[in-house]
């Protein structure tokens, strides 16, 4: 199952530049840092464990941070499914506990400060300004670390929609 909204007429030169996981390819062993700056490996963290990767831009997105609050609402059918919520960005470590406590939501920061995670999910873009981002994106892991279904939108703006979410992760679950 794929979901994956490349052909925006407003992110052309973006949709280039990307290239993210497929289904079928296994889950990257990234290592990444929580809100205590302690390195956490990322698969081993999802070891045995349904995981839903989700990377957004940063704290300082308003749409990132709306994103967040709802996936931290969806977190109690998904854990009854069996999967857990990883969220990563390129903000720091010390920002994460910011985002927790601003957010108030329940399950996995993790900093990605060398973007070095998005590069390895192939969503990791130049933004300019503000340097190397990932593009908003929703990864879903089965319990052996296949990729199961994702979602990348190249405008930000846009977010996968909840239902589609739970279906997917309804798939995975059975």
């Amino acid at each position: 199952m794929i979901a994956s909204p490349l052909h925006s007429a407003t992110s052309t030169s973006l949709e280039e530049k990307i290239t993210p996981l497929l289904v079928g390819n296994q889950l990257p062993s990234i290592k990444l840092k929580d809100y205590r700056n302690k390195s956490v490996d990322l698969e081993e963290l999802s070891k045995g464990k349904s995981t839903l990767v989700v990377f957004y831009r940063g704290s300082w997105c308003p749409y990132c941070n709306r994103h967040l609050q709802a996936l931290d609402a969806s977190k109690a059918s998904l854990e009854k499914m069996g999967i857990q919520i990883i969220a990563i960005s390129p903000d720091s470590a010390s920002s994460l506990s910011k985002s927790l406590e601003k957010n108030k939501i329940d399950y996995t920061l993790l900093s990605d400060a060398q973007v070095n995670a998005a590069k390895a999910f192939g969503v990791a873009f130049n933004s300019g300004r503000r340097g190397t981002l990932p593009v908003p994106s929703v990864f879903l892991f089965d319990s052996k670390g296949t990729l199961s279904f994702q979602y990348v939108n190249p405008n930000y703006k846009v977010r996968l929609d909840k239902g589609i979410l739970m279906a997917a992760a309804k798939a995975i679950s059975k």
